[in-house]
């Protein structure tokens, strides 16, 4: 086959293949209906060949009829089947005094982590803050630092799970090699007010935890 044809046998081949798109259902429940018409282990496959082709022809399907479509247990009110975690996101000192902080609350847990000479002369510098419309945290150490923003995010976190809030459950779809992730974010009843798909994970559109504390079970 010379080059020409090649040329021609390859823009054909694009050609059939861009009509076979075009032919594809885009309603969500006509695609859920093909979704359906397969065993449970061929959606789980067909899913994972879409997910990791971006061709993406499942993903217009509701993400909560996804899930139960792939064997998930009650998307919208996660279960024992799910593992959930809290989070609070870490934050900088002066993050934390943006966020309506107060520069005694830095003080308060420096007391006991620094000895009692280093304690009095942080209370004088913590005094000339008052007031101030910038509050700079400088004079702190590296050390002295990490324990108040580590404190913080504690804090933050104990918050988060005392008033049900920055809870997600992640559950995962297994077949083989094959593993399709899906995360809920759970409300304080514990009902799902938004669930991603393995579109999304694929995607980064998941919850980020690398800059956060975090408690799971």
């Amino acid at each position: 086959m010379d080059k020409k044809t090649r040329t021609k046998t390859r823009e054909q081949g694009t050609k059939r293949a861009r009509q076979a798109r075009s032919k594809r259902p885009t309603d969500p429940l006509t695609t859920l209906a093909a979704l359906l018409a397969l065993p449970l282990s061929q959606r789980i496959t067909a899913i994972a060949k879409d997910v990791r082709s971006r061709a993406d022809r499942f993903r217009v399907i509701n993400a909560f009829d996804l899930a139960r479509a792939l064997g998930v247990s009650q998307p919208e009110m996660p279960d024992n089947e799910w593992s959930f975690t809290t989070y609070a996101e870490r934050q900088t000192i002066e993050e934390y005094i943006d966020r309506g902080g107060e520069e005694w609350a830095v003080l308060q847990w420096l007391e006991g982590a620094v000895d009692e000479q280093r304690f009095r002369s942080l209370e004088k510098m913590f005094a000339k803050l008052e007031g101030a419309a910038n509050s700079s945290f400088d004079f702190l150490s590296a050390i002295e630092r990490k324990h108040v923003e580590d404190a913080i995010s504690e804090e933050q976190l104990e918050s988060n799970q005392s008033n049900g809030m920055c809870c997600i459950a992640s559950h995962c779809v297994r077949l083989g090699k094959v593993q399709l992730w899906f995360e809920a974010v759970v409300e304080d009843d514990g009902s799902c007010i938004d669930l991603k798909t393995p579109y999304d994970d694929r995607d980064g559109l998941c919850q980020g935890l690398s800059n956060c504390v975090t408690s799971s079970w």
